[in-house]
């Protein structure tokens, strides 16, 4: 039987760590590899947040996502186009782009031609989606989707935009009776303000 002298022993117990170190290492790189992707995609999803509703007469009628705000033709051809052979009565650039949380309604104007109507989306629909209603435009309806205020508590709040004009900061709306500092930090993830120069974003 054949002896190794401890050199020739070092150098074995080498060659044999590396080969099982090149066996760990490669299921390790792609599983790294597979996480890369993963944030990656993930990164890429995120990216696309501005939610449009489609409605109407188009193919497809639905809510899509967007990495931007989309024209209106833009939003209809994700919603497969129009629906009845019509066409779009027009395509000028005075046409709105869409913001997030608007929908789009195709309508029909004539026997050829389509128009489209955009207001937005329902309430619970916006919320849903993790999209702020604009304190100031929600009539008492909408305001009471939002979490913790209810029906009386909307009514209050219409009542203050009326008597002292509309709402510049979220803190002004702890001047509202039932809303004090814990609510409003509850609110403010549910609400915008955009009828001001600086629009408030939540956090």
């Amino acid at each position: 039987m054949r002896s190794f002298d401890r050199d020739q022993q070092a150098v074995a117990f080498l060659i044999g760590l590396l080969i099982i170190m090149g066996y760990c290492v490669r299921p390790f790189s792609g599983l790294l590899s597979f996480l890369q992707d993963k944030t990656g995609a993930e990164q890429g999803e995120q990216v696309r947040e501005v939610f449009i509703e489609v409605q109407g007469m188009a193919k497809r009628p639905g809510v899509y996502s967007f990495d931007k705000n989309p024209s209106c033709v833009e939003a209809i051809q994700e919603g497969g186009g129009i629906a009845g052979g019509l066409v779009l009565e027009s395509l000028s650039a005075a046409m709105p782009i869409l913001e997030k949380g608007d929908r789009l309604t195709v309508v029909k104007k004539n026997p050829d031609e389509a128009g489209i109507i955009i207001a937005e989306m329902d309430a619970a629909r916006q919320v849903a989606l993790g999209i702020p209603l604009d304190i100031n435009s929600a009539d008492s309806e909408r305001l009471d989707v939002l979490p913790g205020v209810g029906r009386h508590l909307a009514e209050r709040i219409i009542r203050f935009r009326k008597e002292h004009g509309p709402i510049k900061t979220p803190e002004d709306i702890l001047k509202v009776r039932g809303i004090g500092k814990k609510k409003l930090e509850q609110l403010k993830p549910y609400i915008t303000i955009k009828n001001f120069n600086r629009e408030y974003k939540p956090h």
